[in-house]
């Protein structure tokens, strides 16, 4: 499927695009308020993601119906669970049944995303799977649920804080990153691998396949990242090294801000231990790949050139479930495809078992016009009943920001 990546002009929020945003995030909004309830003790968790990604397919076929408006689901529905951090989405007709039954005290991570002709929402929320409620039951407690109130805090400063941005008040990279780590600190948990704080753009929320085909220097890359790129290691270092009079011949570290009429991804997990580093799950296969639109190869396998020849004319730049796939005998075409590097496989990615992490994740829109700081196009769902032994410090930033900070925040109605 062709599709104009590097269309920077269909970035601008104009009441069209604002349409499509809002229309994407109601769709979300609604798979996720639909297989919540679906998230019980016993509960499949293959039956809860087929659940999402049929309710979003079916959304997709009602709207915007003429051929040349590429929408549909831009990440599959995954059910991450403890020390699972993403990518847990069971297959359909998978050899060996590998689909994990939810039990009590499970942490249960739900992602999904939606596009309208490029325009996107993702979303991811963490619930806790609690037996029949009893008079008398308590909350869920302990490290999984200081690292839930964690992230819960963690992302709801940084909407704030995105949308204080003006001239006097700059929101830059080390202020982003500063908000996430003092959330961390202050429950005593860590931010997890694979946090990012980064612009988005028309079809680009970060997918590898596509962002080398576009790069264009600083434009594209506005990302706060865990664990810190090299580079901006190496930058603090070399900072750390000088001494006053030389900070001037350096670069810094903040070299953009965030500024109004720009899409913004907020994806934060927090753990109950310290990661170093998330690891393929060893014997759960990827389910979900994407389609490295730079890369060409001679297949060899007849069923690989027809799988490739599937996922070219149905499949964009977003990851894609196998059970959407059609071609006879695909396992067998991945396999190739993977090999050849055309297909990347979104892995099941985990944690030590002792390790709890939640995570969440919305995408905002920062002032979009002028009566709205921030449109949250993920509407806001209420957390599962859990205590935490610790809590904001009165008077810290994202305390300020959380509780103090009074930004005009609207939410996608549904």
């Amino acid at each position: 499927m062709d599709v104009d990546y590097a269309a920077n002009d269909d970035n601008a929020l104009t009441d069209l695009t604002l349409s499509k945003y809002r229309l994407a995030g109601s769709f979300v909004s609604k798979a996720l308020q639909k297989i919540v309830p679906m998230c019980v003790v016993g509960a499949s968790t293959k039956a809860i993601c087929e659940a999402g990604d049929e309710f979003l397919t079916e959304c997709a076929a009602t709207v915007y119906k003429s051929s040349k408006y590429e929408k549909g689901i831009a990440e599959p529905t995954s059910i991450s669970v403890n020390n699972c951090a993403r990518g847990y989405s069971p297959a359909v007709n998978a050899e060996v049944d590998d689909s994990y039954v939810l039990q009590i005290g499970d942490v249960v991570k739900i992602a999904m995303a939606f596009h309208i002709d490029g325009y996107t929402a993702s979303l991811a929320h963490t619930i806790v799977i609690t037996p029949q409620p009893t008079p008398g039951m308590g909350p869920y407690i302990g490290p999984g649920a200081d690292a839930i109130c964690a992230a819960h805090f963690a992302a709801d400063g940084v909407t704030k804080l995105l949308g204080s941005a003006n001239a006097a008040n700059p929101i830059t990279p080390s202020r982003i990153r500063a908000i996430v780590e003092e959330a961390a600190a202050q429950f005593h948990v860590h931010v997890c691998p694979g946090s990012r704080v980064r612009r988005i753009k028309r079809f680009l929320v970060g997918q590898t396949n596509v962002e080398d085909y576009v790069a264009d220097g600083a434009d594209l890359k506005h990302s706060v990242e865990w664990p810190k790129p090299e580079e901006e290691e190496l930058k603090e270092k070399q900072q750390a090294a000088k001494g006053d009079d030389d900070l001037a011949g350096l670069e810094n570290t903040d070299e953009w801000s965030v500024m109004p009429q720009e899409a913004w991804l907020i994806d934060i997990s927090m753990s109950s231990k310290p990661i170093n580093r998330l690891k393929e799950h060893p014997d759960l296969k990827p389910t979900v790949f994407v389609h490295d639109v730079n890369v060409s190869y001679m297949l060899k396998l007849k069923t690989a050139r027809a799988l490739l020849a599937e996922i070219q004319a149905t499949k964009s730049v977003y990851p894609f479930h196998t059970r959407t796939l059609t071609t006879e005998g695909s396992h067998l075409g991945i396999r190739e495809l993977v090999n050849r590097h055309i297909l990347v496989p979104h892995p099941v990615l985990v944690a030590s078992p002792s390790t709890i992490i939640a995570r969440e994740e919305t995408t905002v829109l920062v002032q979009p016009n002028m009566s709205t700081d921030i449109l949250r196009l993920a509407v806001p769902t209420a957390p599962s009943y859990v205590k935490s032994e610790f809590s904001l410090e009165p008077g810290s930033d994202i305390e300020v920001f959380c509780n103090g900070v009074r930004e005009t925040i609207k939410n996608v109605s549904f």
